[in-house]
């Protein structure tokens, strides 16, 4: 079961104009927009889930044991200062070996279906350029999916687009980042990458 913000940095398009490629008949993702991050192993996308009608991140997993590990990770902590799920999806000829508390769907086709649009968007990045993509990753399986809850911009975005970051900004963000570790650390667990991208804004929330 799939348990199915107000900056404009992540819904910079709109997706009435019809450059996007809907996935697994619910998640538009844009054609105009990158990636925000790249790899053999994991893509991360900015998308706009049509039934929920909200906009949300997809990360297409290629190992199972670093699905199963972001799982747990995000596992019964307070989606006020933590980035939730909203939903997991596993292509129907892999495993599920996850006992969590977040729901993990079993979907056919999904692994083929992914495989389609990671070459789509590999041909699109390379001719515009982008180096961190290749053809060699034209032929890699993902089908592990994770939806998380969208936002509105990182912290990464938000220095850049600032000179110098007022003391405020960094009074909100210290607090609410400080608060969302507390609230691993109880968990006893660790979050190990800490940086700018990796922190977001949901409305006026740090998390």
């Amino acid at each position: 079961r799939i348990v199915d913000s107000t900056d404009s940095t992540v819904s910079s398009f709109t997706f009435e104009s019809k450059k996007y490629q809907n996935l697994l008949d619910r998640f538009q993702v844009c054609e105009l927009t990158d990636p925000l991050f790249i790899s053999t192993s994991e893509i991360v996308l900015q998308a706009y889930d049509s039934k929920e009608k909200t906009k949300v991140v997809l990360k297409l997993m290629k190992d199972s044991d670093k699905f199963y590990a972001e799982l747990e990770g995000r596992s019964n902590l307070d989606p006020t200062f933590i980035l939730p799920v909203h939903g997991a999806l596993v292509d129907s000829d892999f495993s599920v070996s996850y006992l969590g508390d977040i729901p993990v769907s079993k979907v056919s086709g999904l692994a083929t279906e992914m495989k389609e649009f990671v070459r789509g968007l590999i041909d699109r990045t390379m001719e515009a350029g982008v180096e961190k993509s290749g053809s060699f990753m034209s032929e890699e399986t993902f089908p592990y999916l994770l939806c998380l809850q969208g936002y509105d911009r990182s912290l990464a975005d938000t220095l850049a687009r600032t000179s110098i970051p007022s003391l405020n900004l960094a009074r909100r963000v210290v607090r609410d980042a400080v608060v969302g570790l507390i609230l691993l650390h109880t968990e006893n667990k660790i979050h190990g990458n800490l940086t700018p991208h990796n922190i977001v804004r949901v409305g006026s929330q740090w998390k």
